[in-house]
């Protein structure tokens, strides 16, 4: 159906959904609870995440059930862009080249791949989706600075508009 589910906690800030992606306890919820803590965002999903293209838009949704985060809104918001969560020594946000951001949204999806016509669809999705959308790495720490430095690149894109 051209669509992924991404393992993330999701936030909506200025109208636009940023997905965090990242193997579990890497950060991702403390992440957001950043977000929550020093913005208005609001969490849109804290476990997983539906992203889907339509044209040139990529939309993210928030699914009807709470998982392990408990944290969610059944919502469909357009999406700002995808950040990977590394864990690090200092906070630096960096911008992937599409085809490893392509490789890195491929291997967060939890969308099937028992078979090669799954994990062909799956990287034809992921494909699609980060040929039009902003994606980052933030190789962070758990400080308030990590926040601050993927906020300024999020700030900027926004500006760019």
């Amino acid at each position: 159906r051209g669509m992924i589910a991404v393992h993330s906690s999701s936030i909506v800030y200025r109208d636009k959904a940023y997905v965090f992606s990242a193997s579990s306890g890497t950060g991702k919820t403390t992440h957001t609870n950043m977000w929550i803590q020093e913005t208005d965002a609001k969490i849109l999903d804290g476990d997983l995440c539906v992203l889907t293209r339509e044209g040139n838009d990529v939309y993210a949704y928030g699914l009807p059930w709470a998982g392990s985060s408990r944290h969610f809104m059944n919502k469909k918001v357009k999406l700002g862009g995808i950040i990977f969560l590394v864990r690090s020594r200092k906070d630096v946000v960096k911008k992937p080249d599409i085809l490893n951001g392509i490789l890195m949204l491929t291997a967060r999806c939890f969308t099937p791949t028992f078979t090669p016509e799954m994990v062909s669809m799956n990287t034809d999705v992921s494909a699609a989706i980060g040929e039009v959308t902003d994606m980052y790495i933030l190789e962070c720490t758990k400080k308030k600075s990590a926040f601050r430095a993927v906020k300024a690149a999020i700030d900027e894109a926004f500006r760019e508009e």
